[in-house]
């Protein structure tokens, strides 16, 4: 039921948005923030920091999401330097591409490695929620099609969206 909520609230309309963006000649840019716990509101302390001072996000994580915002703050495209992304594991987020219904990639930031931990406040979650810590924590970003990820999460936006119509208002 949650994913429903998640699909029909602030996923799909993602797609939606970078869609109609795309097709009026403008750039959008999507990502997947999958670094565990995973939890409402985690990937701010990927952007916004302190570098280094949340247990579950590495600080190469860190500095390459950071240097993304800038980038695309600054130079409306979220690419950054290869000797930055090479510290991501790949070449990824050097030549991150525009999304687009015909070409519809999004940037997977993940990582892997480190240490099982369990904690509540520790990962801003109200409950005990299981994450990984230093050491060991690799950054791990790739591009996917954002259609076919997450067990083709793009056709069932198109299976909403083509309710849209039968919806009273």
């Amino acid at each position: 039921m949650q994913n429903i909520y998640a699909e029909l609230t602030f996923v799909c309309p993602s797609y939606w948005l970078a869609e109609a963006y795309s097709s009026q000649g403008r750039r959008a840019y999507k990502y997947a923030f999958n670094v565990q716990p995973g939890t409402h509101a985690s990937d701010l302390h990927g952007y916004l920091g302190p570098l280094g001072g949340v247990p579950y996000l590495s600080a190469d994580v860190q500095r390459a999401f950071m240097m993304m915002w800038g980038r695309f703050v600054t130079e409306e495209q979220p690419s950054i330097p290869h000797a930055v992304a090479a510290g991501t594991g790949t070449d990824a987020a050097a030549q991150w591409p525009a999304f687009s219904a015909p070409q519809p990639y999004q940037l997977n930031i993940d990582q892997t490695g480190g240490e099982p931990a369990v904690a509540a406040m520790g990962v801003y979650s109200p409950v005990d929620t299981p994450y990984f810590t230093e050491p060991g924590l690799e950054p791990d970003f790739s591009l996917v099609n954002a259609y076919t990820w997450e067990y083709e999460r793009g056709t069932r936006c198109d299976f909403w969206r083509s309710l849209a119509a039968i919806i009273p208002a």
